[in-house]
């Protein structure tokens, strides 16, 4: 493979795990959860078999998940396992994703996106309509929020040292997201 195109391939996937933040920890507001790990435990918030209503008597799907083995965190900003990668992938989506069985980058919650010749300013268009379970919109802002709040957490556990490379995001509309880095990587 060409080395620039595997540059640009590494760095898009480093985007696609970025992005994930993104959708996973939007700014909107939490329910009466707080954001805590309670949803890791094995407890439906009360809900029985086959229903769907939620804590707080609110209506939601609950998601089960069949495993032996319990994520540390579910909070992506705090972690980097696989058990809590797989969770993740399943309720969020990504700026960009990976074409399973040929690798090739493919739109997530992006639906465009480019490179500079440089390789260091990567400005993603996001997809209208794209909302976070919550209902409210996701914008640019919630990308710059995500991305940002795991770098000021760098907690020991996650994968914020994929991120260290970001001297700056700028959100210059709702539906762009221009991630500028301090070198090609």
């Amino acid at each position: 493979m060409h080395p620039k195109r595997t540059l640009t391939v590494r760095m898009l996937a480093l985007l696609a795990l970025l992005a994930l933040l993104a959708a996973a920890c939007g700014g909107g507001t939490t329910g009466s959860g707080g954001g805590t790990d309670e949803a890791t435990d094995g407890a439906t918030d009360g809900a029985t078999e086959g229903s769907t209503e939620g804590a707080g008597g609110a209506s939601d799907e609950v998601l089960v998940v069949g495993t032996v083995e319990k994520p540390s965190t579910i909070d992506p900003a705090k972690v980097y396992e696989l058990m809590a990668s797989n969770l993740l992938y399943n309720v969020a989506d990504t700026l960009v994703q990976l074409e399973p069985g040929t690798g090739e980058v493919i739109a997530g919650v992006a639906q465009d996106w480019e490179v500079s010749d440089d390789a260091t300013q990567y400005t993603f268009t996001l997809r209208e309509g794209v909302k976070f379970h919550d209902g409210s919109d996701l914008t640019s802002e919630d990308v710059k929020w995500s991305l940002e709040r795991a770098l000021n957490i760098n907690h020991p556990d996650s994968a914020t040292f994929l991120l260290s490379a970001i001297e700056s995001i700028e959100t210059p509309d709702d539906t762009t997201v221009e991630i500028t880095i301090t070198e090609p990587n």
